[in-house]
């Protein structure tokens, strides 16, 4: 398991985001916000993974 830094700014920005979305749904908050976070860990173990998508 690779490891990254969520800057200040950005984890405001994801408190901001769960805090929208939960406005009306608080579990469909969590899922968006744990989608995002799993998203920050697989480009933490591949940080050239945009590369292999094509466009």
């Amino acid at each position: 398991m690779s490891s990254y830094i969520i800057s200040e700014l950005a984890r405001e920005d994801l408190i901001k985001i769960w805090e929208f979305i939960a406005e009306d749904n608080q579990a469909a908050a969590d899922k968006v916000i744990g989608s995002i976070q799993e998203k920050f860990e697989m480009l933490s173990c591949y940080p050239k993974w945009d590369m292999f998508v094509e466009t």
